[in-house]
């Protein structure tokens, strides 16, 4: 596998494990509700990650540019790309990709998923 290979496939793998992070938090309201809310919310947040996924996917084999600054899409580096995507959505990410690894729930890899 070359750079640009590996460097898809780790962004790939970011945009969707931010998706599933930032929509799974779209549940995690403490407050009861009835099961067809819960169904509904569950198929909005599905909708919305598959979504976002598919967006990023649309950026696949744009050029890496380390620093590349938010607002256009003709490179990305890590956090830019992901800030990109997520805005679209109406989901406001910190700038740099430190900042971004603080917001957010932690999942682990083996519970990643779409829905919950």
């Amino acid at each position: 596998m070359n750079f640009q290979q590996g460097w898809k496939k780790r962004l790939t793998v970011l945009s969707i494990a931010a998706a599933i992070t930032i929509t799974g938090g779209v549940l995690s309201n403490p407050a009861p509700m009835h099961a067809a809310t819960i169904s509904a919310s569950a198929t909005s947040a599905t909708s919305k990650a598959n979504s976002i996924i598919a967006l990023g996917k649309r950026y696949l084999g744009t050029p890496y540019q380390f620093g590349a600054k938010y607002g256009q899409t003709r490179t990305f580096d890590c956090s830019s790309f992901t800030k990109t995507v997520f805005a679209k959505y109406g989901i406001t990410l910190p700038r740099s990709a430190s900042d971004q690894s603080r917001v957010g729930l932690y999942v682990s890899r083996s519970n990643l998923k779409k829905e919950i």
